[in-house]
């Protein structure tokens, strides 16, 4: 059924009395009531509840300027608005002169919510006035029905409320009665786990208490996510809602005011979470007493600091972490330019939760490069270890090198040893083990490359090739290799063939000078 043919037969409805109502109608209405905010909370309560309600439900119109009822009225009925809006006055001391009282505007509320219960359920006057704003549409219920069927569960609720708010230091001057008024603009808000209620850099208007489950005060800074605090129940959040942008709090409401971004996120971290929210309004025209004022805003600003600090000093500690990581990351990586380094500064520094397993893996690759450091070093070392089983390890390290670590890297490192590897080969030689396509490429790659890459080799012992390589057959796989990489210059003296080796570079056209290799011709 379209909804304005439904909302037109369901008010048909509520105007026939409740005993002539027949199951069809009920069950339509009931329908309806779902629709409804305040009645589709109650059904989520407790739906035999909502039945009870809507079965005594009846109908009430007024015109737009109309006063529904005044401060000290008897109270004789609950309402819930179907259509149009009202508005909320109280009578509030004048600053001009705190002695005499003015009728003032603190609420509109709107479709779908329910009030009038105070009076009901404490048997008392009307504490507020009520102007319709506009052609209204109510669902009531009489006091006896109201008390009935929800009384119960609605005063255990705000009692709950009260108690909860008396707790707070900014009360403490306020009456039992001015404390019930007030709670009735705290508003509870149900959040889910990560859900955030307040996000950095936006513009805040209401002030928070937590009520239930646990919320976490964060903020990013360079792309890193910063925890400054975990907040339980009784403890506060959004006071930048009445921080200035010169850094004031005020109570205060002027349209010249220009109010500062929040500087923080505010997540919630258990499964479910509850807090009350206060518009900045509300409580500009709530705390109107001088006393109220000053608690309130020395909590503000207690709160302000103390995470501002917190903030400073996660920065701070942040800073020289990256800084130390910077100097390890130039000290492991030599001749790597500095915007290498900050590169993977910055790959380290990713924190959102799509990307966590990408950290801890970029950390894991950090700890086996520092672990292939030591080992390689002790391979270097270790006089009975062959330049075979070194390249075999290198070269392992070299091609596992991935996502994270420039493979330059490994090259720098091998070449760093050029004396070890000398003696290496020696070793090699003595015990006849470069033998395989393999270990020529790896000597070639050893032999041609070195300088460019920046090692600095005086050792003046080199060694004739025929005793290094295993066999004559294993030399001219070696000088073929050679001759496709490197151009090369030979000089016979007597029964030595000199071979200076100068590697070319297409893109810089330049020849750099390597070691002199020595080797013997049959």
């Amino acid at each position: 059924m379209d909804k304005q043919l439904l909302f037109a037969e369901c008010i048909r409805i509520l105007q026939i009395t409740p005993l002539r109502r027949s199951p069809e109608e009920l069950n339509l209405l009931l329908n309806f009531a779902r629709t409804i905010t305040f009645f589709r909370e109650l059904g989520e309560q407790s739906v035999e509840m909502l039945q009870r309600c809507i079965f005594v439900l009846s109908y009430r119109t007024i015109k737009g300027g109309e006063v529904l009822f005044r401060v000290g009225d008897s109270g004789s009925l609950f309402y819930v608005i179907l259509r149009g809006s009202v508005s909320v006055n109280i009578r509030l001391p004048n600053p001009e002169d705190p002695q005499q009282f003015e009728l003032k505007e603190v609420n509109t509320l709107r479709a779908g919510i329910g009030f009038g219960e105070l009076a009901l359920i404490n048997d008392s006057k009307r504490t507020a006035t009520i102007i319709a704003k506009e052609d209204c549409v109510f669902a009531v219920m009489e006091k006896h029905h109201y008390k009935s069927i929800l009384g119960a569960q609605e005063m255990a609720k705000i009692q709950n409320k009260i108690s909860f708010l008396c707790s707070f230091p900014f009360f403490n001057s306020w009456s039992f009665r001015e404390i019930k008024t007030i709670s009735y603009h705290f508003e509870p808000v149900s959040v889910t786990l990560n859900q955030a209620i307040i996000k950095q850099n936006e513009y805040c208007n209401h002030f928070y208490v937590v009520r239930e489950g646990e919320f976490q005060v964060q903020f990013i800074h360079k792309n890193k996510l910063f925890c400054i605090c975990t907040l339980g129940p009784g403890e506060s959040f959004g006071e930048e809602a009445f921080l200035n942008k010169d850094g004031q709090f005020l109570i205060k409401s002027s349209i010249f005011i220009q109010w500062a971004k929040t500087k923080y996120n505010i997540v919630c971290k258990s499964e479910t979470g509850i807090a009350y929210k206060i518009t900045r309004e509300d409580i500009q025209k709530r705390f109107w007493d001088s006393k109220t004022q000053i608690v309130f805003l020395q909590l503000l600003s207690s709160i302000h600091h103390f995470r501002t600090l917190k903030a400073e000093q996660l920065i701070k500690e942040y800073e020289e972490k990256r800084q130390k990581e910077e100097e390890e990351m130039k000290f492991i990586h030599p001749g790597i330019k500095r915007s290498f380094v900050q590169k993977y500064n910055l790959l380290s520094q990713r924190n959102t939760s799509s990307e966590i397993e990408k950290d801890e893996q970029y950390d894991q690759f950090k700890l086996q490069e520092k672990q292939a450091i030591v080992q390689f070093t002790k391979l270097m070392k270790d006089r009975n270890c062959s330049y075979a089983q070194v390249r075999t390890f290198f070269d392992q390290r070299k091609f596992k090198s991935q996502n994270y670590f420039n493979k330059r890297f490994y090259h720098r490192q091998f070449f760093r040893f050029s004396n070890k590897i000398d003696e290496k080969i020696t070793h090699d030689h003595d015990h006849n083990k470069i033998k395989t396509d393999h270990e020529i490429d790896g000597l070639l790659t050893y032999c041609t490359n070195q300088q460019n890459l920046g090692c600095n080799n005086n050792n003046s012992n080199h060694y004739p090739l025929t005793q290094v390589l295993s066999s004559p057959t294993t030399v001219d796989k070696f000088i073929k290799r050679i001759k496709n990489k490197v151009q090369i210059h030979i000089k016979n003296e007597e029964n030595n063939t000199f071979f200076n080796i100068r590697t070319h570079s297409p893109t810089s056209h330049r020849s750099i000078n390597s070691r002199r290799l020595k080797t013997y011709v049959d």
